[in-house]
């Protein structure tokens, strides 16, 4: 063996998983958002219909970038916990979720690594 050739083994170990970590820290950064996470305290989507829980996308548009998006024009005033169009603060009637799931998984992401690091070992 060469050491070109083992250079090359070094790298695609490491590419592979670079590729592991991205998609689990992905897949953590959805749970989060969504459902809830005890390693960020983001308590998830509220729900009453299920129609924003289920509204969330995870996408990979290029190799080591992931995208979750959802498109229904009310996500944003819960996030904030704000009627958009009065300013008026919201009620939480749902039991399950609640607001800033999204603040709280951005303030959590270092954590979110820290896990998928250590899951994936």
């Amino acid at each position: 063996m060469s050491f070109e050739t083992d250079i090359a083994r070094f790298t695609a170990k490491v590419d592979g998983r670079i590729e592991k970590l991205h998609l689990r820290c992905s897949e953590l950064l959805y749970e989060s958002v969504v459902d809830g996470s005890s390693i960020t305290g983001a308590p998830g989507q509220p729900v009453q219909k299920g129609q924003l829980r289920g509204s969330f996308q995870l996408t990979f548009p290029k190799r080591l970038f992931s995208s979750l998006l959802t498109k229904l024009r009310y996500a944003p005033g819960i996030e904030l916990g704000k009627d958009m169009r009065s300013g008026k603060q919201l009620q939480q009637r749902s039991a399950v979720g609640g607001f800033h799931s999204v603040k709280l998984t951005r303030a959590g992401w270092n954590r979110i690594v820290k896990m998928a690091m250590k899951e994936i070992g």
